[in-house]
């Protein structure tokens, strides 16, 4: 009977799932673009706008690449290391969290929406509602006045508009193989498979061997035999050599003439 196949209750995005070989590139990869967006903030924090309290900053850029690409860990891990500069300038601590709770919102968002632009424009609509909260309402580090405050956040909403801009154009480019990181899956049942592969083909072998022993296969029809094997693993290697065990078992009681064991031998043989 076949085996009713089944999937998760919802979609995965990049970097969900990783063996232990994935989580070091996945790493690497967050540490490359933490500080392509830690020198991305420092150049554009160089740039004040109107008095020390505003100023560019793209680090953020490095954040979406993350989440879209890497999955909510790069994604939050990228957004709290590429918080701490500008967190360090303004005296706000709480820059750096609310950086990686955006990056951990958008690589959520891109499991459901799969276009970045979006994903990136409404995960950052909460770090947007606290940034003024922080800045108007309680006052982190001081209070600052509407006016400064409002400028602040429109400037950070062309921001995020030109960052969304860029991550979508880079999601649809070929550009996107040197970013993108596949998951290897490590689903219990693909493993089980796969050992399960492994085991009916060693099975194989062995009553293969044991038929060589009893003079049933000649040293080129072994040959041949470990040759298909090997080249494209199969399960029915032990089915088969079950079967010619059977076929050898009629021909010594007589029902089989040597010829048509041989024959039938040769059928299953060519099979594998």
């Amino acid at each position: 009977m076949k085996k009713k196949e089944t999937s998760g209750s919802h979609p995965t995005s990049p970097g969900d799932q990783l063996g232990s070989g994935n989580r070091t590139g996945l790493i690497a990869r967050v540490g490359i673009l933490a500080a392509v967006g830690v020198v991305l903030g420092y150049v554009s924090l160089q740039i004040p706008l109107f008095g020390s309290q505003v100023a560019l900053d793209f680090s953020h850029l490095a954040t979406m690449i993350a989440a879209v690409f890497l999955g909510p860990f790069a994604g939050g891990a990228t957004g709290l290391i590429i918080g701490i500069p500008p967190s360090i300038r303004f005296g706000n601590f709480l820059i750096f969290p609310l950086k990686a709770v955006t990056g951990i919102l958008v690589a959520w968002l891109m499991r459901w929406l799969k276009i970045p632009f979006l994903a990136i424009i409404i995960g950052y609509i909460p770090e947007s509602l606290l940034t003024y909260l922080t800045l108007s309402v309680w006052g982190i580090p001081y209070p600052l006045p509407w006016p400064v405050v409002s400028v602040i956040l429109v400037k950070a909403w062309i921001e995020i508009g030109i960052i969304a801009a860029v991550v979508e154009l880079l999601w649809r480019s070929p550009l996107k193989k040197y970013v993108y990181y596949p998951p290897v899956t490590t689903n219990p049942f693909d493993r089980k498979a796969t050992t399960l592969k492994s085991q009916e083909t060693a099975e194989g072998f062995s009553r293969f061997a044991q038929l060589l022993q009893e003079g049933l296969f000649t040293e080129e029809e072994w040959s041949r035999f470990k040759r298909s094997t090997l080249d494209r693993p199969t399960a029915n290697s032990e089915e088969s050599a079950q079967a010619i065990w059977t076929l050898y078992q009629l021909f010594k009681q007589g029902a089989l003439s040597e010829s048509e064991f041989n024959t039938k031998k040769w059928e299953i043989l060519g099979r594998l």
